[in-house]
């Protein structure tokens, strides 16, 4: 890195010693090879990539070496590990979406190689950018493929800073699909990981300027502001300490878009701008032409508004970003429509709806889904070998076959007494299933109504960003739903992001009388905590409906998940009316809570089961509010 910086003079003077020595005729080939070796790596870290000398000649060379069946093992090593080299840099010379077909090539003849030679780092740093470069070309499945067989290598490694690069790549996509809190959940992780590490690299401090920056936006995304500025503001000093241009753009554009948000549209202007004076790549100009777009558009200034577009219509064409081009062609739609060039809006609204199909977007979610079904199993498969090696190599020989002779003695009246008893389990299970799927799948028609009613009223006002917001979520909402009616047990992750889904589209349908948080205690693994499904939204609902219903404004949703003696908690409070004395908790108790309670008693097999109900009071005995809390079954896979 230190000759990156040098001035001309020096980088003659290092080309020139290294060409020195390749003069000299008694070089033995390991050391010609790893000379030239060198001087691509020279060539590619300064940005001359494309003009370094002997590309060809050592490809030649390490042809002809590795052709030769008397080399050794050492010297098979070396030329393998070099040509592997070799066909990296010639992946990382064109390392775009245009070439992706040529780099991949290069990447799958470069990974075995670098397997046979026992250069392992090199080896799955490859397999993470073979991984990148099929994200970006919509290729998913493959992509996944790579990112968790990577972090499998890395965690038996304890290798720090490959898992926090796996982790960020996973949060990426989670948050290109739009599941934003999963995001979080893996761009934490990764951040805690680099925490761990003494003595950050260079490279180290660039992928945690770009997980900072991506967090940052994540936080924004689930309206986290002060974290989220916090975080942006990092991002812009780590990026000027590596001295990266383009990520001191996105942070500016970052804290614009909060802006935009908060209908700050001079403040957004100010810092798209101070993001347009450094940035130079085309995707990140693109995505401050279109900030400073919106902020001219809801201004009224619709002239200024579609020079800017237009501007972000070449570069993303430049960047070859589909989904980027696919927004430009929605934002392209409306400034037309507002122009009253009606014919010139259709052209741009056919061009965004027919991008926007051929995304793929929910075939991407099912593929990430899978992949971390597949890990999670692979993973928990690995586990129980291992664990079950190690008891099998304590066992007692003598013990084994007196346990063996024990059981062939009571086996025929245990497999008669399990068979009785297996039936009866069957069919109070079947019960118990058919009584959650019909909890799951009864999604009330007037909640339905409300909510497309709710979403067409936004598009009649012309608020198309908060009706494409809510309908995204509706149709989340609506999509774990459905998946969840076939599942007996899904991970707290899950529900949380189905509760997080849930009191947004109720905060529209109550025109945003109230607001909500959710808290999951920190010591919970969320991804390996599983819970039968939808066991909390009737109390929600009930919190919401009557709890909050002599509230216009300032309602507050309080929802909990924690641990106690080893117990999990749901909690839900609400700063409403309280329970009246003169109305128990169960005269409020809807269908769904019945069946609810129902499943909870099923589930702990305690007919005593209680749901703690409580007034909350200030310090004057006033009631201000309620207080629901139970105990929830649940599962945990480590």
């Amino acid at each position: 890195m230190l000759l990156m910086v040098c001035g001309a003079q020096a980088q003659d003077h290092t080309i020139d010693s290294l060409q020195a020595l390749l003069q000299k005729p008694k070089l033995h080939d390991t050391t010609r090879v790893r000379l030239m070796t060198d001087i691509l790596d020279y060539y590619l870290q300064t940005g001359y990539a494309g003009k370094e000398p002997y590309t060809a000649k050592l490809k030649s060379l390490l042809d002809n070496k590795l052709s030769q069946k008397q080399l050794g093992v050492k010297e098979q090593k070396a030329y393998k590990l070099a040509l592997g080299t070799w066909y990296y840099h010639q992946a990382a010379k064109i390392f775009t979406k245009d070439n992706a077909a040529q780099v991949i090539r290069y990447f799958d003849l470069a990974i075995p190689l670098f397997k046979e030679a026992g250069a392992e780092d090199d080896q799955w740093a490859i397999v993470m950018n073979k991984g990148m470069i099929l994200r970006k070309i919509n290729r998913p499945k493959e992509a996944f493929d790579c990112y968790f067989a990577a972090l499998k290598h890395y965690e038996q490694k304890n290798d720090l800073s490959g898992i926090a690069q796996v982790n960020t790549a996973i949060g990426l996509s989670h948050q290109e699909l739009s599941e934003t809190p999963k995001a979080i959940k893996y761009y934490e992780k990764s951040a805690a990981y680099y925490a761990g590490i003494k003595k950050p690299s260079s490279s180290d401090l660039y992928d945690q300027m770009i997980l900072l920056g991506n967090l940052a936006v994540a936080y924004k995304d689930e309206n986290q502001p002060e974290k989220a500025r916090k975080l942006f503001y990092q991002a812009i000093a780590l990026a000027e300490k590596v001295g990266n241009t383009d990520n001191i753009g996105a942070g500016w554009r970052g804290l614009a878009d909060m802006d935009l948000t908060e209908k700050n549209y001079e403040e957004a202007i100010k810092k798209y701008q101070k993001g347009m004076l450094v940035s130079q790549g085309p995707e990140q100009t693109a995505y401050l032409q279109m900030g400073l777009w919106e902020a001219y558009f809801k201004t009224n200034r619709i002239a200024e508004a579609k020079k800017y577009l237009l501007e972000c219509q070449a570069n993303a064409e430049l960047a070859n970003e589909p989904r980027l081009l696919s927004n430009v062609y929605g934002d392209l739609y409306l400034t037309y429509k507002a122009l009253k060039d009606y014919k010139k809006a259709l052209e741009m609204y056919e061009k965004h709806k027919k991008m926007k199909e051929s995304l793929g977007m929910e075939s991407a979610k099912d593929e990430l889904k899978q992949q971390q079904l597949k890990y999670a199993f692979e993973k928990r498969e690995l586990n129980y070998k291992l664990a079950t090696q190690k008891k099998n190599a304590a066992k007692n020989i003598w013990l084994i076959v007196l346990s063996g002779a024990l059981l062939l003695i009571v086996s025929g009246g245990y497999f008669f007494y399990r068979n009785s008893r297996q039936k009866q389990s069957i069919a109070t299970l079947e019960r118990n299933q058919i009584k959650q799927k019909l909890l799951i799948t009864q999604m009330n028609p007037h909640f339905i109504f409300n909510s497309v009613q709710n979403i067409r009223n936004l598009i009649n006002n012309h608020q198309n960003n908060d009706a494409v917001k809510y309908l995204d979520q509706f149709s989340v909402l609506t999509r774990q739903i459905l998946e969840n009616s076939n599942e007996n047990y899904i991970s707290l992750d899950e529900e949380v992001a189905m509760i997080q889904n849930y009191l947004s589209i109720q905060q529209l349908l109550y025109n945003h009388k109230f607001d909500f948080s959710i808290f999951v205690q920190d010591e919970i693994e969320t991804d390996s905590t599983f819970l039968p499904p939808m066991l909390t939204q009737p109390f929600i609902e009930n919190a919401i409906k009557h709890g909050l219903s002599n509230r216009d404004a300032n309602g507050k949703i309080e929802v909990k998940f924690f641990l106690e003696s080893g117990k999990l908690f749901f909690e839900v409070t609400d700063n409403g009316k309280g329970f009246d004395a003169s109305k128990t908790f169960s005269n409020h108790k809807s269908l769904a809570m019945t069946i609810t309670k129902e499943r909870l008693v099923g589930y702990t097999k305690n007919q005593d089961f209680v749901v703690q109900t409580h007034n909350i009071k200030d310090q004057n005995e006033n009631v201000v509010g309620a207080k629901v809390s139970f105990e929830i079954p649940y599962i945990y896979e480590n």
